[in-house]
This record gives C-alpha cells, structure tokens and sequence, in this order.
C-alpha cells in the first residue's frame, strides 16, 4: 500500500527556515563528496545550456538537390512530406522532376535516411516504378520498420489523376519497389494516396476526393482504404466512409493509425445539423475486430466554428488522438487563423475531448495545425506561416511565413509547450508543413527553403535551381525539459543527482518539473521509490532544491513536492 507524503511550503512565511536547514546539508547517499561539492559550485554557472534547449542535430537536403531547373513549378518541395520510425525516416520531394530531368516534371521522389553514429546519412533515392510528368510521387509518405509507403495522388496510369501508392521493403540495408496499389473502385480526380499511414502489416490511404457511387449527389464526400499484408502481397481489407457522409465533406483528406485503431480527417465536414458550420470539419474514428472495422466515434471541436477546419491533420497513438484545425480562430481578431489542436484520449469505448494545444505565441494566420504527429506522450504540432525568425524566442515576426514547430510533452496532468524553428529560418520557407516524432526524435519538414548547398545551412542566398528546394530538420529534445523562465544550472544538476540515485536503484523514475505563474511542482506519480528508497536522500534534496533554486533565484509563493513512499 502506497502512503503519498504532500511537502507544501508558503516560502514567504518560512524562507528563513528553509534557509537554515538547508545550511545543515549532509551529503546524500548515493554520492561522494566531491560530487555534491561539484553540484553545489555549479549553481552560478551561467555558461551551461539551458535545460529546455532543442538544437537541430542534422539538416537534411536532397542528395540531387540542385538538379532542380523548373523555378516555375515551386522547386522540389523537399521536405513536404515526412515520416519516421527509430532510425529510419523518409522525406517526400513532389516536384522533384528526375535525375535524367527529361519528361518527369514535377513526377516526384522520396529520400530514405538512417541514423548512423549519431549523423543521419542517406540510403536511398526512391522513384515510382513508373514515373510519369506531375504525378507528385512523394505527396505523402509512411513507414514501418522495413517497409515505407509512398502516395502519389495525381498518378493516372488507368484514368486521370486516380491515384496509387508504392511499397518498398528493405533487405540488407536495400531498399526495392515491391507492389503498386490501387482502388478498386477508381474515378477521375480521387486523389487516392493524398494522405497515407502504415502500421506493422495494416496501410490507410484516404482519397479525399472520390465521390462515391452515386457521382452527381457525392462529389468529394471522400474515403479510405485499409490494405493488410507484407512485401508484394497486399489485399484490400475494407472501405471507410462516414456514418454522416455528406458531398465536399473531404473525408480522407488526413489519415493516422495505431495498431487497430484509424482516424480519419474530414476538414470540410459542416457538422450533423448543419447549421452555421460550414467547413467546421470533423474526424472519425473506426476501430478493428477480427478483420471488421466500425465507427467508433465521430469527434468535433467542443468550440466548433465554421471554416475551422478541424481534421486537417490527424494522428493516433494508442489511446490518445490529436486532431490539428488550423483556421481556429483563437481568442480574438488578432489571433484570427492562428490555429489549434485538439487532444482527444479514450476510455472503455468512448472519447473525449482531453485538452485544447494553442502555440504561446500565436498570431494571425499561423496555421497552427497544419501538422500533427504523436508518439507516446509526446505531440508535434507544426504551423507553417508562423512568421518568427528563432533570434529572438517567441516575441517577434521578422520571417514572414517562415514557419515553426511545437513539442508539447505530458508530464502527469501537465502538458508543456517548447518552441521549435530551424536554425537558418528565412522567409517562405514553411517550416512546419508537416512533421513527425518517434521516440525522441522530431523531424519537420520546410518544403521552401532554399538553400542549394547541403553542407551550409546557413547560407539563404537565392540560387535560381534552388528555390523551393526544400529541407528537413531533426531535432532531439533533451529527456528533461523546463519552461517558464526556471531553466537554471542548478535545476539541470539536481536532475543529474536524481538520474544518479536512479543507476543505484533507489529511484523508478527521474521526477518531472513544472512551473507556471510561479508555481513548481514535482509531480508525485513522476517520482516513485523502490522499496529500498532511502527517505533522508529525498528530504535532503528537498531542501537544496528550495533553498539553492528558489530562494536564491528571489522567487516566492507556494512551492510544493508530492513524492510516493512505497
């Protein structure tokens, strides 16, 4: 039986206290003197990174990434499509016109990645096994271990711009084109592969546009394939559509799974009474039994607005689904277009609406949403025309549509927001137009950035065969972050004290910190102790916690710590 121990000091009343025991420290099992000495004189050290710091670890271009000579078409747009499982990630390029450059343009490629002695290098350069002018291969991708999915919605081998999807698997570090899938039903303009997700052996392909079997009542009501299978053998398991489908509703337009669990995006969808929510959007979700799947929930912004667009992007992981809607409106006409996410968990069978994600810094037409991913606790949020320049933290817009991205990582109750950019942001460049998280590494896309030089990213000079080359970034969070203005040495070492009480067993897990308004807490089912915790350990740094951090950043106000004795 687990007895829970709240320490809550009104540090206003009590400071000289604190202040006097923590003067009476004796140092904590589990170190030796020197380390707690060391602990101690770093607490002034300002020279050391602030905990919360997101550095890009590797920017990636297109190996053929001035190849490019069609300025007209936009570039290659490197960077419009991203996907990522461990080591592996896949970067789409729908304009890229071919290295030959002949009569491929805008057919489109994908570029494979691997994570090699901590430098991301890339394995392969993948095309359709038929290439064709302005079929966009690399609109959306996917992967799953060793096999990745690439959708190239405007592909018309058998009617105009129906659309297919590739398969391509990897054997010793090889990767090869195994199968083309297509709708059994196709239709001119269905867009099939706009939007595509893979799952160990289960693929979702939405097709946005497909208008049904009745054509003239269904123009673009939109649908969903699930394909089952490995390598060269895949078989069309079911159709989705909505329980509520209605024309121009673009059911499909974004597609996520997890396990046996899908979530469909309908951006356009006005909602059941069809009131004044036009375009307000929606997302369903279907779940699988045996090889039957069902609707399981119909979700709506608990603020629905018309033209929100709720269901532009969506993700799933697990019992957990974000769903972006980038044209909310926020709390005012200031923030009109700035965007949000909706986090929606499950219980039993039903969902319901967990939270609302802004960004700290949103403005007009940001587009926050614009892309979404989750894995675990964590949750990406991309905004494409987020104007900041990353110079200057939050508080400006000197990089008009440059773009940004938005970790928000829950930690017990709490959800906390870091701020992400590219290190050479620049006008245009998009970043943000679609992200991807697995594990702790981020990558985000930035289809317009222009760079032509793969070893410099710092350098924007406009290059004609370069603009709207595209690029991606990945990011690889510390484990422990903080926010708030409270990312002090000092909080970063005692971090390190607890990872080291945890090598000795004495700790399940790292406790996690949070501050708002002047408030931080160490959240107790973050911070659990084996049967051999040792108590005096945990009270000790207590009391360094309060009187190093707290007292001697000037701070006041309650302060508590909630720590599980079993």
């Amino acid at each position: 039986m687990s007895i829970k121990i709240l320490i809550t000091v009104i540090l206003v009343s009590v400071l000289n206290i604190i202040q006097a025991k923590s003067n009476e420290l004796n140092i904590p099992k589990g170190l030796s003197a020197s380390e707690w000495k060391s602990i101690q004189s770093q607490i002034n050290d300002k020279s050391l990174p602030q905990a919360n710091a997101i550095l890009d670890q590797n920017y990636l271009k297109a190996s053929n990434v001035d190849a490019n000579t069609n300025v007209g078409d936009g570039g290659d747009a490197f960077g419009g499509a991203v996907a990522i499982d461990g080591d592996t990630l896949v970067v789409g390029a729908r304009y890229e016109d071919g290295i030959d450059d002949g009569n491929e343009n805008n057919s489109g490629a994908a570029y494979v990645f691997v994570k090699s002695n901590g430098a991301w290098v890339e394995q392969a350069y993948l095309r359709a096994s038929n290439p064709s002018s302005g079929d966009q291969f690399g609109i959306s991708v996917g992967i799953s271990g060793d096999t990745i999915i690439v959708g190239s919605h405007l592909e018309d081998t058998d009617t105009g711009n129906s659309g297919a999807i590739y398969v391509y698997t990897r054997t010793m570090n090889v990767w090869s084109f195994q199968t083309m899938l297509k709708a059994s039903n196709l239709g001119s303009n269905d867009f099939y592969g706009f939007s595509i997700a893979i799952d160990s052996g289960t693929i979702i392909v939405g097709a946005y546009k497909e208008d049904g079997d009745d054509s003239s009542a269904l123009n673009d009501y939109g649908a969903a394939h699930i394909f089952t299978g490995a390598g060269n053998s895949w078989s069309l398991q079911t159709k989705l559509t909505a329980g509520n489908f209605e024309m121009g509703d673009n059911f499909g337009y974004s597609v996520s799974i997890s396990g046996n669990t899908a979530v469909i995006g309908a951006y356009k969808e006005d909602g059941i009474d069809d009131g004044n929510q036009d375009d307000s959007g929606a997302a369903y979700v279907f779940v699988r039994s045996g090889t039957v799947w069902s609707q399981q929930a119909y979700l709506k912004a608990s603020n629905v607005g018309a033209i929100d667009n709720f269901g532009v992007s969506v993700g799933v992981s697990g019992d957990t689904i974000v769903v972006g809607s980038f044209n909310e409106d926020g709390d005012g006409d200031s923030t009109l277009g700035s965007g949000a996410a909706y986090v929606f968990t499950r219980t039993g069978t039903a969902w319901s609406e967990n939270g609302i994600l802004r960004a700290d810094n949103a403005d007009m037409g940001d587009l926050f949403g614009s892309s979404v991913s989750i894995d675990g606790n964590s949750i990406v949020v991309g905004a494409k025309f987020e104007n900041g320049d990353g110079v200057d933290g939050l508080d400006n817009n000197n990089a008009f549509n440059a773009g940004g991205a938005y970790l928000f990582k829950r930690i017990g109750p709490v959800i906390q927001q870091t701020y992400i950019k590219a290190s050479n942001a620049d006008l245009r460049d998009e970043f943000g137009i679609a992200v991807a998280v697995s594990g702790s590494t981020i990558i985000v896309g930035a289809q317009r950035e222009d760079s032509a030089f793969v070893d410099n990213p710092d350098d924007n000079t406009f290059v004609s065969d370069a603009q709207g080359a595209g690029a991606a970034y990945i990011f690889t969070p510390p484990d422990l972050m903080f926010i708030d203005g409270f990312e002090t040495p000092v909080v970063v070492k005692l971090f390190q004290y607890l990872s080291k009480i945890k090598s000795n067993s004495q700790l399940e897990q790292v406790p996690v910190y949070y501050s708002q308004s002047n408030i931080l807490v160490f959240y107790g089912h973050s911070l659990k102790l084996k049967n051999n915790y040792n108590k005096e350990d945990i009270l000790d740094v207590v009391k360094f916690w309060l009187h190093e951090v707290l007292i001697e950043e000037g701070l006041s106000g309650q302060y508590g710590l909630d720590v599980i004795f079993e």
